[in-house]
């Protein structure tokens, strides 16, 4: 299913989306640092790319605005649990307690949010001017996607691969095992991520993918638990200020 990512805006959701429905807040990178905590700013002022530093307070701001939508608290009440479920780590995937699960990625320019009510959801957002080498990322693709993007004519590889690896983002940020797992066993040609060997504990309920068919050279897919019926498009989300 392919939803656009138009201009309409919804700048304000009270209540959960409905199961089978996703709300996606888009967020501009920068401007955004009302809802940093204390540890937060330390982790912040780590980071040696200044542009890592904006996306990185931009994100943690933005999912604590979204979210207290949502749980009909202040963003500074909102609670965001980050432990790995795999390793006990605090860098596993954003939970929050409530009606809601969500899911974050971002580029340069851009985080995305993804909130759905029912069940769990995975959110990749990539930009189409990657300087990644493609032929190096091929082992990243089962056999039956090698094949395929083989006969991928050269100006449409781009493209072709980021649908496929933000598809396989989602599906491993939805059941939180991040990039520590093999994506070379996960194929993502069709409506179902199918997992072959990709880890030990691999949910085995179904993972639905969804590209998001987004303007300028983003590439957006979703992965849910819950068989998908709609994209709802969210803001971009005012400014908001602590006082």
């Amino acid at each position: 299913m392919d939803e656009i990512w138009g201009e309409a805006a919804l700048p304000v959701a009270a209540s959960a989306p409905p199961p089978g429905v996703c709300h996606l807040w888009p967020v501009p990178v920068g401007g955004r640092t009302s809802w940093i905590s204390d540890e937060e700013w330390a982790q912040a002022d780590r980071f040696l790319a200044e542009h890592a530093r904006r996306t990185f307070l931009t994100s943690r701001s933005a999912q604590r605005e979204v979210a207290a939508r949502y749980l009909g608290v202040l963003p500074g009440e909102v609670t965001i649990e980050r432990t790995c479920r795999r390793c006990g780590g605090p860098h596993g995937r954003p939970a929050v307690q409530g009606p809601i699960d969500l899911s974050v990625s971002h580029t340069r320019e851009w985080v995305v949010l993804a909130v759905v009510g029912s069940g769990r959801v995975g959110v990749d957002l990539e930009h189409q001017a990657t300087t990644r080498d493609l032929d190096s990322l091929t082992g990243t693709l089962t056999g039956a996607e090698r094949t395929e993007f083989a006969a991928v004519p050269e100006p449409a590889r781009t493209e072709w691969f980021l649908r496929r690896w933000t598809r396989k983002e989602a599906a491993v940020k939805l059941t939180g095992h991040g990039l520590a797992v093999r994506f070379d066993a996960l194929d993502t040609r069709g409506p179902l991520a199918i997992a072959d060997g990709v880890a030990a504990d691999w949910p085995t309920e179904d993972i639905h993918l969804t590209d998001v068919r987004v303007g300028g050279d983003l590439v957006v897919a979703l992965a849910t638990t819950v068989p998908p019926t709609s994209v709802v498009l969210c803001g971009p989300l005012p400014l908001a200020r602590s006082a």
